[in-house]
């Protein structure tokens, strides 16, 4: 069993004194991933007006959840949107790249940037076919049965870090060393994963009593709460997934070609 204890007090020493501070960097990658999820979500609710919102929620408030269900169909968005929202996730999902590039660096005391979140843009199609390629995978497994999709999304965790790691490896070469990495360590690394749930808790706590109390400047007051907090644990959890990856990775050198 890897020492989780250890990978996490590890993670915690380089956001004291790393430079410059991941605290910074937290709050940029939440910045732009929080423009990146409101563009992707308005896209998906474009129909959502308020007047089809209130005769959704009429039906539903009359029991007619059958009409509902008819009605939300109505809705969906034009293709077009549904095509840009999905453009956008994947744009996150290489902005959140770049924020492991950062986390790479600074565990491993080399030179980090603040502007290594934008990195993942240097290896543009390598990423989005590495992302698209996780996505259909998940997506499939996920047709199956949730269990066996939870046991492939640990099996790819590796993927992306090897990708940025290993400039020479392709996105296939990536999602099967990942899978070899991650075979009887799936385990360890959902415990890692567990043991920040109490923060992702205390993360939500701020933004959830705004909403609760309703009302313009309490939501804004909450949500800056939760971005406070979570400018920090978003690096701490991602230093020490790298930790993680550094503890079990398998020196590329050593395999050999054919594999």
């Amino acid at each position: 069993m890897l020492d989780r204890y250890s990978i996490k007090a590890d993670a915690r020493e380089r956001l004291r004194s790393a430079v410059p501070k991941p605290y910074y960097e937290g709050l940029l990658y939440l910045f732009v991933a929080g423009v990146l999820t409101a563009l992707s979500t308005a896209m998906l609710l474009s129909n959502f007006t308020e007047a089809n919102t209130d005769t959704y929620m009429k039906y539903i408030l009359a029991g007619r959840y059958e009409d509902a269900v008819r009605y939300l169909q109505t809705l969906d968005p034009p293709l077009t949107d549904y095509l840009i929202s999905h453009v956008l996730d994947l744009f996150r999902g290489i902005v959140a790249a770049g924020l492991s590039l950062f986390a790479m660096n600074t565990l491993r005391k080399k030179e980090a940037s603040l502007w290594n979140l934008l990195d993942g843009f240097g290896r543009f199609l390598p990423l989005l076919i590495l992302l698209l390629m996780m996505r259909f995978l998940l997506s499939f497994w996920f047709s199956l049965l949730v269990i066996p999709a939870v046991f492939a999304w640990y099996r790819y965790r590796l993927a992306v870090y090897l990708l940025i790691d290993n400039p020479q490896l392709n996105p296939l070469q990536c999602i099967l060393l990942s899978g070899r990495m991650m075979r009887g360590r799936k385990w360890e690394m959902f415990l890692l994963d567990l043991s920040f749930l109490g923060w992702w808790l205390l993360a939500s706590l701020p933004m959830s009593i705004g909403t609760a109390f309703g009302g313009i400047l309490p939501m804004i007051l909450g949500l800056l709460g939760s971005a406070a907090i979570l400018a920090w644990l978003v690096p701490y959890h991602e230093l020490s997934c790298v930790g993680f990856y550094e503890a079990v990775k398998t020196p590329i050198q050593s395999i050999p070609p054919e594999d």
